[in-house]
């Protein structure tokens, strides 16, 4: 949910307290949109006519060494006093399909996709 601003700061935000990683807006990728960096996101329906829940995808690609991603395994982030209580796991991108998360499974789809097309 953003209060004020966009979608793609939102997103900047939401990621750096989420996993502590620290990522400039004009470097995410809109996976429901254009595909160009530092483009907003078009908004997609979880329940289209049922629900006005819209959601919007962005990724974001950077070369980490094995050390950092070693590091990262099981890592605690988010905010603690709004009640986040998140464990970081680190997977191959390829096997993110497998995952029992429906907005993991749609961005992995997305990207998919449009890798296929030539968007991104």
């Amino acid at each position: 949910m953003i209060d004020d601003g966009n979608f793609t700061g939102a997103a900047a935000k939401e990621l750096e307290e989420e996993t502590g990683l620290k990522i400039q807006e004009d470097k995410l990728i809109p996976l429901t949109g254009s595909g160009k960096k530092g483009e907003d996101a078009v908004g997609v329906y979880s329940s289209a006519g049922l629900l006005d829940e819209e959601l919007r995808f962005f990724a974001h690609i950077e070369e980490i060494d094995e050390k950092a991603l070693e590091e990262w395994k099981g890592k605690l982030t988010g905010l603690r006093d709004e009640g986040e209580k998140i464990k970081l796991g680190v997977m191959d991108f390829d096997d993110l399909w497998k995952v029992r998360d429906v907005k993991a499974v749609c961005a992995w789809g997305l990207w998919k996709g449009m890798k296929q097309e030539g968007s991104i």
